[in-house]
């Protein structure tokens, strides 16, 4: 008993050295309890490797925080998600933004990412505006195809049309986090001023950063 106490204690500290508060360390092995079992050796090469690539380590203890399991990847798992972001179009500036932001990238794998693009291809958006959308918001990928469709919808019963959502969106993809809720209080808020509904929509769709 005493050997695995000082085993778990041992692990503990080192998770505390990394930046982990007691809370937030406890909060994450009750939903992975097998971050005890990952090697601390193994741990400070994965970090090494990923502070050469550009990662700080706060961003790092974000990402972890986010996603621990990114502990037990190897390093060419690692290494090879970091580059399949990059041979789509990103640059290793963009994809340390994006994971850092978004750390669930690391848990999808080439052929998820891939059907998402093709999904959201499908819905008007080429390539190049993909790579624009979610480099500004790369939660993006975690929406599913319905989600997206259903914002979308959202927008439209506001009163625009497909097109002007889609040009929006190009434009300012962060649209694709609001609720209904969020977009009628906006319209309403704005309307309270004094615009009418006509005007609000002829001015958010030239500036939809207005949401």
């Amino acid at each position: 008993e005493e050997t695995i106490y000082k085993y778990l204690i041992n692990k503990f500290d080192f998770y505390l050295s990394l930046g982990y508060s007691r809370r937030e360390f406890i909060e994450i092995t009750l939903k992975f309890p097998t971050i005890y079992t990952y090697g601390i050796d193994n741990i400070k090469i994965k970090i090494d490797n990923m502070i050469k690539f550009g990662y700080s380590k706060r961003a790092i203890l974000k990402i972890s925080k986010k996603v621990p399991v990114i502990f037990a990847y190897s390093i060419d798992s690692i290494n090879a998600k970091i580059q399949n972001l990059i041979d789509y179009g990103y640059t290793k500036k963009d994809v340390i933004k994006m994971t850092t932001a978004f750390p669930l990238l690391f848990i999808y794998n080439f052929e998820l990412l891939s059907t998402k693009r093709d999904d959201i291809r499908a819905l008007g958006y080429g390539k190049n505006d993909i790579i624009k959308m979610t480099k500004t918001f790369p939660q993006l990928y975690g929406l599913t195809n319905d989600n997206i469709k259903n914002k979308i919808d959202n927008f439209i019963n506001v009163g625009y049309s497909y097109e002007d959502v889609i040009k929006m969106t190009k434009s300012f993809p962060m649209l694709f986090s609001l609720s209904v809720d969020n977009i009628n209080l906006k319209k309403e808020q704005i309307m309270n001023m004094g615009y009418t509904s006509k005007q609000f929509l002829l001015m958010s769709k030239k500036f939809p950063t207005i949401y």
